[in-house]
This record gives structure tokens, C-alpha cells and sequence, in this order.
């Protein structure tokens, strides 16, 4: 299980295509949830969104630090 931390940049792949989420900062104390930019470049869209923490671990593999 690796640590989730601000300025990280992590990739999920699925179904509906590829993301990178750029982790802005992590908030563990309120449920565990990380504040992030998402990029969907098969769409072209940028959108800001909130992950809990585990599903990082699950559904995401870090690609930077």
C-alpha cells in the first residue's frame, strides 16, 4: 500500500478510459479523502474532485512523487 501525498501524480485506468490525478493535498482526519485535479485526456476534460483514500490504494497506481 503506498502513501498518498500532495503533489503526487497517480493513474487509473478503466472501462471509460484513462485518468491522471494530481493530488492536491490530503485531508486523513475527516474520513480520509484527497483533494485532487483529474485529467481525462481521452475526453479532454479537467475537473477538480475528492477520492477517498482508499480508493487510491485500490484502483490507482502511482506514477510520481
Amino acid at each position: 500500500m503506498q502513501h498518498v501525498d500532495s503533489g503526487q501524480l497517480w493513474l487509473d485506468k478503466t472501462s471509460k478510459g484513462e485518468r491522471v490525478v494530481y493530488v492536491q493535498s490530503v485531508t486523513p482526519n475527516f474520513g480520509g479523502y484527497a483533494n485532487c485535479i483529474s485529467y481525462n485526456f481521452g475526453k479532454g476534460t479537467r475537473r477538480y474532485t475528492q477520492i477517498k483514500l482508499a480508493g487510491f490504494t485500490n484502483q490507482f497506481r502511482c506514477l510520481a512523487t
